[in-house]
């Protein structure tokens, strides 16, 4: 009786051993598993991370880019006088071009003539750099409209009412605003003038 008792014993003992052993084994996969399912989320955090620095380098790089841009904008020393002027040094090298021609001076056409697209190239950047710097120094739109309003409009004043004017199309519905009226006014104005500049430019 001792005997199977004892047997039972030993393979209770050794079923036990050999269950802590699948388990342990079992608890060392899925330790094992775990493990590096973290090292990879680590190592992707990681990567994550250095990306996410990367780009906020590169738009710091950017917005201090812009920010110079914008400074020499509103420092630049060009007006729209100054592309003007380029134009018509384009308009004296077409001339000058042609003179040649008829003298059949040939070195000097073609010099003549190379130059004048890159004056009028010239010409438009420097109309774009100025215009650009306009609007950066500007006020507010409030500001421009009486600015514009002042340099174009009139003023009747009498002893109880003032009257102010401008040119402007205006619509016969009316304006839900005096400042709607003003606007459109003013940006009609900004048209007519590019107009004038491109025919300018083609001529």
């Amino acid at each position: 009786m001792q005997t199977q008792h004892l047997i039972i014993i030993a393979g209770a003992l050794l079923c036990g051993i050999v269950l802590a052993f699948f388990i342990r084994r079992a608890f060392l996969r899925a330790l094992a598993r775990i493990t590096a399912d973290y090292r990879d989320r680590n190592h992707a955090l990681s990567n994550d991370l250095a990306r996410t620095a990367e780009r906020c380098q590169t738009l710091a790089i950017q917005v201090a880019e812009h920010q110079a841009q914008q400074q020499q904008l509103k420092a630049q020393p060009f007006t729209v006088d100054d592309q003007q002027t380029l134009i018509r040094m384009a308009q004296a090298l077409e001339l000058a071009t042609k003179t040649y021609k008829v003298l059949k001076a040939e070195d000097p056409q073609a010099e003549a003539a190379a130059l004048v697209p890159q004056a009028r190239a010239l010409a438009d950047r420097v109309f774009h750099t100025a215009m650009a710097g306009t609007a950066l120094n500007a006020g507010s739109l409030d500001t421009r409209l009486i600015e514009w309003l002042n340099s174009h409009g009139s003023l009747w004043a009498e002893p109880e009412t003032s009257t102010v004017t401008f040119p402007h199309e205006a619509d016969t519905e009316g304006y839900p605003h005096l400042r709607d009226a003003l606007r459109e006014a003013y940006e009609r104005y900004q048209e007519r003038e590019a107009g004038e500049l491109a025919v300018e430019d083609a001529a």
